[in-house]
């Protein structure tokens, strides 16, 4: 008897890219449910604050010698620069969530015992 083989048909997807399309690092997101019930996800890349102004000493001949002085408040700051945001509703979400869970796993397994100093 011939086994019959089940011809599937396949679905193309093409994914289109704007000419500025550029990906960008992000270490936090922010942002939650609203109230239209829709999740948002604003990306931001979080980094210690530079200063405006630096001050340093000035030796008798007018060079610059000590430490340079760095007001408080740039010490207790951080820069939260948001880079992206994603509105998505309830079933992208949970697409997202899935998706997302993964390719982390998927991380997980190829990294385990490689000390890739990840956090999780």
């Amino acid at each position: 008897m011939e086994e019959k083989k089940e011809s599937r048909q396949k679905l193309r997807f093409k994914y289109v890219f704007d000419d500025d399309y550029n990906p960008v690092y992000a270490n936090g997101a922010y942002g939650g449910a609203s109230p239209r019930g829709e999740i948002v996800i604003n990306f931001y890349h979080e980094r210690p604050a530079l200063p405006r102004d630096t001050f340093q000493g000035l030796s008798p001949s007018g060079l610059p010698e000590g430490d340079e002085e760095v007001p408080d408040e740039v010490s207790r700051t951080l820069i939260r620069k948001v880079t992206a945001g994603v509105v998505m509703n309830y079933d992208t979400a949970k697409a997202v969530h899935e998706w997302l869970g993964r390719h982390l796993k998927r991380l997980e397994q190829a990294t385990k015992g490689k000390g890739n100093g990840s956090t999780h």
